[in-house]
Order: C-alpha cells, then sequence, then structure tokens
C-alpha cells in the first residue's frame, strides 16, 4: 500500500482573506493578520496566492445586494438581510400609502408633520441599509464561498457566479416594484 501525500501547510503568507476593516481582500502577514495592522479575526477566509502575484480586486459595491437583500441574503448565508430589509419595505408601504391617502385637508398640522416625518425617516432608514448590504456584500459573498479557507473554486469563477446575480435581484426589484406602483394605482384607491 502506498502512503498518503504529506498535508501540505499552508504559509498565511502566501493567501488573502477579506479584512473586515479595510472592506476589502488583503494579503496576510507570516501572523496570518492584515497587511495593513488589523487583528487576524477580523480577516476571513483564504485564497491561495503566490508572493509575485498581484492582490484579486473585488468591486466596491454589490448591485445585487443593494436591489434585494432578502433574496440575496439568503443565498449567501447572511438571513439577517432579510429579516431586517423586508419588514422596513413593508412598513415603508404602509407609511406612503398612510402619507398619500389618509393625510388630507383638515388633518392637524402635527399629524401631518409626524405622518411625513416618519415616512421619511423610514425611506431614509431603508435606504441606508440597503446601501450598507451593497457596500458590504462584497466581503459577505467571500465568506460566503471561502469563509473556510478550504474552497477550490477560482477567483474567476467566483466572480461570474457573483455577477450572475446582479441578473437576478435587479429585475426582480423593479419587477415588484413595478407591480407595488400597479397595485397603487389600479387597486388600492377602490378599497380605500
Amino acid at each position: 500500500m502506498g502512503t498518503a501525500p504529506p498535508p501540505v501547510i499552508r504559509r498565511p503568507q502566501d493567501t488573502v482573506g477579506f479584512c473586515m476593516a479595510c472592506n476589502d481582500l488583503v494579503r496576510r502577514t507570516p501572523q496570518a493578520t492584515c497587511e495593513h495592522g488589523h487583528p487576524a479575526e477580523i480577516v476571513y477566509g483564504a485564497l491561495d496566492v503566490a508572493a509575485d502575484e498581484a492582490v484579486p480586486q473585488l468591486p466596491r459595491f454589490n448591485w445585487a445586494a443593494f436591489f434585494m437583500p432578502p433574496i440575496w441574503g439568503a443565498s449567501h448565508g447572511a438571513v439577517v438581510a432579510g429579516l431586517i430589509v423586508l419588514p422596513l419595505w413593508l412598513f415603508l408601504d404602509s407609511n406612503v400609502q398612510s402619507a398619500v391617502y389618509g393625510i388630507d385637508a383638515q388633518t392637524p398640522l402635527g399629524t401631518r408633520i409626524g405622518v411625513y416625518g416618519m415616512t421619511a425617516l423610514i425611506a431614509l432608514l431603508t435606504i441606508a441599509l440597503m446601501v450598507w448590504f451593497g457596500r458590504t456584500g462584497w466581503g459577505l459573498a467571500w465568506r460566503r464561498h471561502y469563509g473556510d479557507g478550504d474552497s477550490d473554486m477560482p477567483m474567476a469563477e467566483f466572480m461570474r457566479r457573483e455577477k450572475r446575480w446582479y441578473w437576478i435581484c435587479i429585475p426582480f426589484f423593479f419587477a415588484l416594484l413595478g407591480l407595488a406602483i400597479y397595485y397603487w394605482i389600479a387597486f388600492l384607491p377602490q378599497t380605500l
């Protein structure tokens, strides 16, 4: 019987990981820390990169994570994206409905300010969270695919897979938005 080859020992300085502080892929030091001095505990995943190779670059913004956090997040192990953004979308819809159909000339000024102010606040909060998911989306995707350090997926395939999500999430978002607008125009006024 032949003997198994000895396991390959991976040196930290031969890998890149995703640094949460830098929000980017970074080369690790021999101590496994970020090349910019951040601790190893916040550098996730490992991809082998030779010393003479450049560190792969991730785009700065993930449009799929921005437009559809509930679907994109659930498929990337970040279910919290849906648990936060989906209720905010529904709450925003309810607030906009109150602002458009619940306020009239006889509504007291304080109530009008409250309803409009709450609607604006929820809209800003929702957009801010969507932007946050868009900015951190590539890091979340990286952690999903390379987080255990054992993935053999080439970087080019990872990028192709993530960019396919654009073609799923962006049209789906606009289809849902179109259906919501159609409902608001065609059916909602008749129910009030």
